[in-house]
């Protein structure tokens, strides 16, 4: 490639780089500034001169050189990294050669590193909504560590029309070196808006995607695109489920996502779903997917360890033999009792159910006698299991919104299943004030007030009770209850009338 520059290229840089072997790093300089001047899309000329004013403690030339650099359009995709960690190398060592003349009394914050304040800025206006402005009028310093660092600058949100953000767009892109890592657009116009003006050339950079619209994406957005996480969450009035492509013509290769979650929208899988591989999350909401499209994609994830799916009841499983997913730690799926059995799960801590029947469940789940530490089963018309027992290593247990009366399992837990049980949730079930206060007398007696078990104690106590929305429970019971138990959670239901 160095031939394509033109002549006197090698010379150059052969000179120059003999120059910093030897030490004589200001005339290895003046021939990497000379390189510049005349081959100024070559970032290796800017990278090395940066570096040499970076060993001279010129710093201030150095970030010049590395941000003139970054301007540039190279045709090496690994130019714009290398510059990037040269012009952050360049801002530390500025940052820390002030704070190294500070006097003895200066304050303990003017003494942080540059990457911890620069941490805390970066969460002050991210995650707490503080503008940029008010932490740049505190004091020079702060203003030049704001404007100098562009991982503050990463997050981009586009949540009005384009010629409303425009501005405000435009001078994020500039701080951030046109390198925003996390897009979050809940307008589809000031996506595409963005997209059109900066979308060819940051999109590479995206790691993690979140969309909170109803409304077309641009149709090269994924071509460019290949971010580690993408979230797409669609909230509408009339709560139906909407239905769009996903926009892949063109791109062969793996996606190197991770992360997967969809809520209110369903996507093409048969575009992609061989091309979802190594997932460690996969999370769809408000909308069903078919095993055709599911099994694949779980048998190409096998580290997965979240998987949040709601299964097509009418369809027939199609693994004949079952899918080892070694890592799977937490699954919530619903209607999938033919999917359970196609399934094997050794790590698995967290299982949540939906319109599901208990005793099936378990006599589905491999392997047999999981420690499972959380249990949810939600809307099942039965929670009988006559053969068997809950795991005993449970602490949370829900059976909220259940068809079917669960006081025999509250009597069972008060008889002592599931000793180390803290957290139980009966949420908008219909089950009596009796065996309620049958489990709170066993399992929280009065003379101790700890959330952990007693001395001599088998049971642990119940310290999280959620009885929202139980029509049978009346509010003349709170005080008892919160008198025993360290947090209960109660709303009436409408038409309770005390």
């Amino acid at each position: 490639m160095i031939e394509e520059q033109g002549p006197g290229y090698d010379e150059l840089e052969l000179r120059a780089s003999a120059f910093e072997q030897l030490g004589v790093l200001q005339e290895a300089f003046w021939d990497y500034a000379r390189l510049i001047q005349l081959f100024p899309d070559h970032y290796l000329a800017y990278l090395r001169a940066s570096n040499i004013l970076l060993k001279l403690n010129q710093y201030d030339l150095a970030i010049d050189v590395a941000r003139t650099g970054l301007l540039r359009k190279t045709q090496d995709p690994r130019g714009d990294d290398l510059l990037n960690a040269a012009l952050d190398a360049a801002l530390v060592a500025r940052y820390d050669s002030r704070k190294a003349s500070l006097p003895g009394t200066a304050t303990f914050i003017s003494k942080l590193p540059y990457d911890i304040l620069g941490h805390i800025f970066w969460q002050a206006i991210n995650n707490y909504n503080v503008p940029d402005l008010n932490i740049m009028l505190v004091c020079r310093e702060w203003e030049q560590v704001v404007k100098d660092m562009p991982t503050i600058w990463k997050p981009l949100v586009l949540d009005s029309s384009w010629v409303e953000i425009s501005a405000r767009v435009r001078a994020w892109m500039e701080k951030s070196n046109r390198r925003v890592a996390d897009l979050r657009a809940q307008s589809p116009d000031g996506l595409t808006g963005w997209y059109e003006e900066y979308g060819s050339q940051s999109s590479r950079h995206l790691e993690h995607i979140t969309f909170q619209f109803s409304a077309n994406i641009p149709k090269k957005f994924y071509i460019e695109a290949d971010p580690i996480s993408f979230i797409w969450r669609i909230k509408n009035s009339y709560g139906e489920e909407r239905k769009y492509p996903l926009k892949t013509t063109g791109r062969k290769a793996p996606f190197r996502l991770k992360e997967l979650t969809l809520c209110g929208v369903t996507i093409d899988f048969q575009t992609i779903y061989d091309r979802l591989k190594d997932l460690t999350k996969l999370s769809i909401e408000g909308s069903e997917i078919q095993c055709v499209h599911l099994f694949p994609i779980l048998q190409a994830s096998p580290r997965i360890a979240t998987l949040e799916v709601t299964m097509n009841h009418n369809e027939e499983p199609i693994a004949t033999t079952r899918i080892l997913l070694f890592m799977l730690k937490e699954l919530r799926i619903g209607q999938g009792d033919h999917v359970i059995k196609c399934l094997e799960v050794p790590s698995l801590r967290k299982l949540t159910t939906s319109y599901m029947h208990l005793e099936q469940i378990f006599r589905d789940l491999m392997p047999e006698d999981l420690p499972l530490t959380s249990f949810g089963l939600k809307h099942a018309q039965s929670i009988e299991m006559s053969n068997c027992s809950l795991p005993p290593t449970l602490t949370s247990l829900s059976f909220a919104g259940c068809y079917a009366k669960p006081d025999d399992w509250v009597d069972r837990i008060a008889a002592g299943e599931c000793p180390l049980l803290t957290h139980l949730d009966v949420s908008d079930t219909k089950v009596g004030p009796e065996c309620l206060i049958r489990l709170v007398q066993a399992r929280n007696p009065p003379t101790t007030t700890t959330a952990q078990p007693s001395s001599g104690s088998q049971f642990a106590r119940l310290a999280n009770l959620n009885l929202s929305g139980c029509g049978s429970f009346k509010p003349r019971f709170l005080p008892w209850f919160r008198t025993r138990v360290a947090i209960v959670i109660w709303t009436p239901v409408r038409y309770d009338s005390d």
